[in-house]
């Protein structure tokens, strides 16, 4: 037998805490892989469909003894050694159970002493055989195993809790022996790596878990673990990376403590899965980027109404009475374009505000296309002398939308549009109903937007050009309250390359909800 290969033992008894105690034996002291089972009929099942290299027996079983189980593998060459281990019998039991081909009995017996004090011996009976292996005799060692059975006992209870608190964990327990090999592993390890027990139990775990190019580290620090029982970081918890069983990188945090047992240091490690503390921690981060822009956005939006207000007002005050009318005129013109763009700021801003607290309510209606491109078009050009055209398409009924979010959605895209084209370039607007939906284009001949920023302009306080490089006006939220609305709708929104440059922005609604 490979002297690497881990023995696989079966068990045969009937009693769920002497088959335990016995399995965490094998375990403990050999490593040794149980399989339980409680009647003879199971047993056979067993030995028919595995290679197991001992078998323990219990005498008395549900369904048929134990001598009568070793009596129907007496003539069979491929039968592994078999073991009686029983807490009743005697010399006439024994007898028969070597004489069916047992490979040894075991007797554990218990004896009471005049102090009520209850002592627990172990007998191992044999048979003495004469020079031609007939047996002749048997012969017999007992001794008191009463401590033994007491620390057994409280071990096997200690491991009860400890697999208890393992089954409920949230996060992965592992344990290793001496040589990085998984000895348990846990209903949250499955989970979370998608292996189950019977894949990962007696193989290693850096090549198991690691990425691949951090294989050889774990390696080395499994093998300085085997002959030093020293663990990576004791007691303290750190951030590394594992990958699962379809090859998912996973951030997790590990911790780790030894334990030596026969003389074999063994490791426990707990793995929590920080998948979604790494998506918060990003959240946050974005969300401190996001806040950091806004103040600078803002700060520059504010000043430019700011500079106007006290320019056109101080100069009024001390030169309003010898001003001419037109140049009061233009002073007061400048003022309110002032007044609109902050208000057009604040606006935006509670809007924001209101998106990110509570869900878009909508008023929806049928309305006429053409009616609310033209509408919003004319109030646009009231703010701004700019050429715009209007191109109609296939227009077969009206469009159930909430007007006044369109309307805005309209007037977002085409200040976009004004703010960064040169004056005398013009705008274009169309419309269409394709097949269930109504599309809404604003077309420009603008510098465009790059391809890797066409997603990315539609987030909060995104713009294209660099914030510290802010030249145009607006603090990057227009787009996102304009996708925000068109969602709302259940519609989408993207931009494209114009061809002979510039952008496209559409937008498309259900034409019927």
């Amino acid at each position: 037998m490979d002297s690497n290969r881990r023995l696989h033992i079966l068990v045969v008894e009937d009693e769920a805490d002497v088959a335990d105690t016995i399995a965490l034996l094998l375990r403990t002291r050999m490593s040794a892989d149980v399989d339980i089972v409680g009647d003879c009929e199971r047993a056979r099942e067993a030995l028919a469909a595995n290679d197991f290299d001992l078998v323990t027996i219990d005498f008395n079983l549900p369904d048929d003894s134990g001598i009568e189980f070793l009596e129907g593998y007496a003539d069979d060459a491929k039968a592994p050694p078999m073991i009686i281990v029983t807490g009743r019998g005697g010399e006439e039991i024994a007898a028969r159970s070597l004489r069916a081909g047992a490979s040894g009995y075991v007797l554990e017996l218990y004896n009471y002493h005049e102090n009520g004090g209850e002592r627990c011996l172990e007998t191992s009976l044999s048979f003495i055989r004469n020079e031609i292996g007939e047996p002749t005799g048997i012969y017999g060692l007992s001794r008191d195993v009463t401590e033994r059975k007491l620390v057994e006992k409280a071990l096997m209870q200690s491991e009860e809790l400890f697999r208890e608190m393992a089954e409920v964990s949230n996060d992965a327990l592992v344990v290793l022996d001496s040589a990085g090999k998984i000895t348990y592993w846990n209903p949250a390890a499955e989970r979370i790596f998608g292996y189950s027990s019977n894949e990962v139990l007696g193989r290693q775990i850096a090549p198991l878990l690691s990425l691949p190019g951090e294989i050889e580290k774990y390696d080395a620090i499994v093998l300085e673990f085997g002959e030093t029982g020293d663990v990576a970081l004791p007691g303290r918890r750190f951030e590394s990376r594992s990958m699962d069983k379809s090859g998912r990188v996973i951030p997790v945090e590990v911790s780790s403590a030894a334990f030596e047992t026969e003389g074999e240091w063994k490791a426990v490690v707990n793995i929590r899965d920080i998948t979604q503390r790494v998506k918060d921690q990003e959240t946050i981060r974005r969300s401190a980027e996001e806040l950091r822009d806004l103040v600078d956005l803002a700060a520059h939006e504010l000043r430019h109404p700011a500079t106007i207000f006290k320019g056109y007002s101080t100069m009024l005050l001390e030169y309003g009475t010898d001003l001419d009318s037109k140049v009061v005129k233009d002073a007061l013109e400048a003022i309110d374009r002032g007044a609109d763009r902050l208000a057009d700021l604040i606006g935006k801003l509670l809007d924001t505000s209101r998106i990110g607290r509570i869900a878009v309510s909508m008023h929806m209606e049928g309305v006429d296309s053409e009616e609310l491109v033209l509408g919003t078009v004319a109030k646009v050009l009231r703010r701004s002398e700019r050429v715009i055209n209007v191109k109609p398409g296939r227009v077969e009924r009206d469009v159930v939308l909430d007007r006044e979010k369109i309307a805005e959605v309209l007037t977002i895209l085409l200040i976009n549009a004004i703010t960064h084209t040169a004056p005398q370039t013009e705008i274009d607007v169309s419309f269409e109903q394709v097949d269930s939906e109504t599309v809404f284009s604003v077309a420009d001949r603008g510098p465009g937007i790059p391809e890797d920023a066409r997603e990315r302009i539609f987030e909060r306080f995104t713009q294209v050009e660099d914030v510290s490089h802010h030249s145009k006006p607006g603090i990057g939220l227009g787009l996102y309250i304009a996708r925000t609305y068109v969602e709302a709708h259940n519609g989408w929104i993207k931009v494209e390359h114009r061809p002979g440059g510039g952008s496209i922005f559409s937008f498309a609604v259900p034409t019927t909800p």
